[in-house]
């Protein structure tokens, strides 16, 4: 969900800090699940490190210097890395 709603957002040049709080609750989860038996798989593992990354790089979204441009560069992103079909 959290994804789809950055897509939306990021289409609309504009992100609600909301998502950003959002991800960066997720990181959170997302890392103690990587360092957890969980991580242990490396399917798994690696699906929560391309997550990982991606919820990185949205959590700093308010503190980009040009937050346009990072919303776009990021939404091509998770296209090209087929996370968000």
């Amino acid at each position: 969900m959290l994804l789809t709603a950055f897509r939306v957002e990021a289409r609309g040049g504009r992100l609600d800090p909301s998502i950003s709080e959002w991800a960066t609750e997720l990181l959170t989860e997302t890392r103690l699940l990587l360092d957890s038996p969980a991580g242990d798989d490396l399917r798994l593992r690696t699906l929560l490190q391309e997550l990982e990354l991606v919820l990185a790089q949205i959590a700093r979204i308010p503190a980009a210097a040009s937050p346009a441009e990072e919303l776009d560069r990021l939404d091509r992103a998770l296209h090209e890395q087929a996370t968000l079909s």
